[in-house]
Order: C-alpha cells, then sequence, then structure tokens
C-alpha cells in the first residue's frame, strides 16, 4: 500500500499556523476484462479541500477522518461505479449512432440534399423543414383546388340532371 505524504505550512507574520497535514492513499487500480464497448478506466483524483487553522499536526480530527474514508471508498462501490459507467457509455454510444442513423434517413428524404453525403446536421434540418412547408403549402393548394374541381362536378351533374327531367 503506497501512500503519499502532502505537508502544507502556512507562515503569516502577524500568527504562525500550521495547516493540517494530509494523507491520501492512491486508490488501487484493477483489471477489468477488455471489451471493445467500453474506454479505459480513468484515474480518481484525489479532491483538494479547504486547509482548517490551527489544527494539531499529530492526532488526525474526525472531520479528516471522514474525508479519508471518503475518499477510501470500498472495492464494491468503485466496481459498481465502472460497472454504472461502461452502462452508460455503451447506451450513450448506441443513443449517438440511433441518432446518426435518424440525420442519414432524413437526409436521404430530403430530395435537395439527397445526394450531400456531407450535410451537416444544421443543413438537413433546415432544407427538411423547408421541404415541409412546401409540402404544406402544396397541399393546402390541392385541397382548394379539390374543393373547388368537386363544386365543378357538382353543378356539371345538376345541369345533367336537369337536362334528362326535361326530356322526358
Amino acid at each position: 500500500m503506497s501512500s503519499v505524504l502532502i505537508y502544507f505550512v502556512l507562515f503569516n507574520f502577524p500568527t504562525e499556523e500550521e495547516i493540517d497535514v494530509v494523507t491520501i492513499e492512491k486508490p488501487k487500480r484493477k483489471r477489468l476484462p477488455q471489451v471493445t464497448d467500453e474506454p479505459p478506466v480513468k484515474r480518481f483524483k484525489p479532491v483538494a479541500m479547504k486547509p482548517k487553522a490551527a489544527v494539531s499536526v499529530t492526532s488526525p480530527t474526525k472531520e479528516s477522518r471522514k474525508d479519508f474514508k471518503r475518499q477510501n471508498s470500498s472495492t464494491s462501490d468503485e466496481e459498481g461505479d465502472v460497472s454504472k459507467r461502461a452502462t452508460h457509455n455503451v447506451l450513450e454510444r448506441k443513443r449517438r449512432n440511433d441518432l446518426k442513423t435518424s440525420f442519414h434517413i432524413l437526409r436521404e428524404e430530403v430530395p435537395e440534399i439527397k445526394d450531400n453525403e456531407r450535410a451537416p446536421k444544421v443543413t438537413i434540418l433546415r432544407k427538411a423543414k423547408d421541404c415541409v412547408d412546401k409540402l404544406k403549402k402544396d397541399e393546402t393548394r390541392l385541397l382548394a383546388e379539390l374543393a373547388k374541381e368537386r363544386r365543378k362536378n357538382q353543378e356539371l351533374l345538376d345541369r345533367f340532371y336537369a337536362l334528362g327531367q326535361k326530356r322526358k
């Protein structure tokens, strides 16, 4: 078990005071099985704490013991954290891939940028919005035209029936 001792001494001319001596233990690294979806494990860095004024160098305080315990989490917690992080990373990678695929599908549906393999996402979204706006405008125009043709058809049917009744 290797440990690093860090000594801080603060000298102020009106009053000399020493600041707490902190011992930080390096966390043990465990070898995990190599999986291609998981990135390498990052090292844990110790957290810097604010120094307390006039603390005895020889005996650690209750707070420093608590901080030491927080820094030395159990190995099962570390394995759980590593496992959670690996799972999160895999899910995040899947989310990014799904998003990428969705952008490719959307790009293929927009005629203006269909052949542009390197179209930026913002361009894909803007052109898709323009395309949807154009389709809505066309739909409105075509619905109005359809209504006009139906009215015209009804008028012609009415004239036809009127002519049929006059002949009899």
